[in-house]
Formats: structure tokens, C-alpha cells, sequence
């Protein structure tokens, strides 16, 4: 996606959530301008209690109330938040749309979806991923083995191919996953595995 930052690689103890969430708030923030923020995952994270496996729906509540900073001010990485924050611009949304459940068929996940990225909203969604996913290399689509999930963790649908019948899925594992950050997931395979989908409405930057 034009909008969207270089895909970024999550630090050792970094929250995928986290990193998630700032890069898709970035599209947002970026869309249709001539410069381009970074958002700092760290300051959700570090706001969040360091919990690596805090509810998604907690990083969204937290990011309608209070919103996260430009990384010039908190680098990533940063392992405390410089009291400068508080008095700096704080990039916020104005609320969230939980798109779909693991309950819906699959049908209908795929349809939430494509509608959402079809008004132009990137999807972040929660899906079970079997160990090796995220070694995955040189792989521009993925297909699903007999290996059962082991994990859940959040990406990006950043896009989709009616002719591929595939989402196009932005990871926080860096440039070297898949080709250069980002893979395609059959539509059906992807409502098969993910969980939960949502949609931000953002603030008009």
C-alpha cells in the first residue's frame, strides 16, 4: 500500500499489538499529505504495562482516549517514556469498529473485510498462526500446512486480488518475511484463521 510505512521488525520484547496498531494508524495519519510520520508502538506498549499479551480491544480503547506520539520524540525501542510526551501532539482515533467474530462464517469475514479495504481502511486482524509463520522467507503466498496453530498474533490486511480470491497481509516481523514484509492469504484460508477483525475511524489529521 502507498501510504503504508516500510514494514518495521518488533524488537525482542516489543507487543505486535502495539506495532500493529502504530502502523496502521500512520496510513491514516499519512493519507494524502507530503510527509510522512512515524508512530511510536512503544508508547502504547509502555502505557499498557509491558503485558505482551494484553487484549487488542485495550490497545484500541487507549488509542481513542490518549493516542501515541511521533517517534522522533520516543524512538523505538524506548524502554521508558521521556516526560517530553506529555506536552507533545498525541495522534489519536476517534473510535474502532470490531468488523468481525470468530463466530461469523466465513463467508461473511470475507465480506467485512473487503468492504472495509474497498472505503479505503486498512483491517487489523487477530489470526492463529501455526510456529513456523513467522520464519517464512521468500514466500509471497502462503499455504496453510497440516502444522496446527500454536499462537495468535495481529497483522495488517493492507489489500485484496478478486482474481487472486487472496488478502494481502502486512506482518511486524520486518522486510525479510514473506516478500519484503507482506503475503498473500487466500480469502477462505484467511476467515479460516483469524479470529477477530477490526477497523479504525480515524481523527482528521
Amino acid at each position: 500500500n502507498t501510504y503504508m510505512m516500510p514494514p518495521r521488525k518488533i524488537a525482542a520484547k516489543g507487543s505486535a499489538t502495539s506495532y500493529a496498531i502504530a502502523s496502521c494508524l500512520e496510513f491514516y495519519v499519512n493519507f494524502d499529505k507530503n510527509y510522512k510520520v512515524n508512530l511510536s508502538p512503544d508508547f502504547i506498549e509502555l502505557n499498557l504495562g509491558q503485558k505482551k499479551n494484553y487484549p487488542i480491544k485495550d490497545a484500541f480503547t487507549f488509542m481513542s482516549s490518549t493516542g501515541t506520539v511521533s517517534a522522533a520524540i520516543m524512538p523505538y525501542e524506548s524502554k521508558t517514556i521521556p516526560a517530553g510526551v506529555f506536552a507533545t501532539e498525541k495522534y489519536k482515533i476517534a473510535n474502532f469498529l470490531h468488523i468481525f467474530r470468530p463466530e461469523m462464517k466465513t463467508r461473511q469475514k470475507v465480506f467485512e473485510a473487503k468492504k472495509a479495504l474497498m472505503r479505503g481502511n486498512p483491517v487489523i486482524i487477530e489470526m492463529q498462526i501455526p510456529e513456523n509463520f513467522k520464519d517464512l522467507k521468500n514466500t509471497k503466498y502462503w499455504m496453510p500446512s497440516t502444522d496446527k496453530p500454536t499462537e495468535t498474533h495481529p497483522f495488517v490486511i493492507v489489500g485484496f486480488d478478486q482474481d487472486l480470491e487472496s488478502f494481502e497481509i502486512l506482518s511486524t516481523y520486518g522486510s525479510e518475511w514473506g516478500r519484503n514484509g507482506y503475503m498473500w492469504v487466500e480469502f477462505d484460508d484467511l476467515a479460516k484463521y483469524a479470529t477477530d477483525g477490526f477497523v479504525m475511524v480515524p481523527n482528521q489529521y
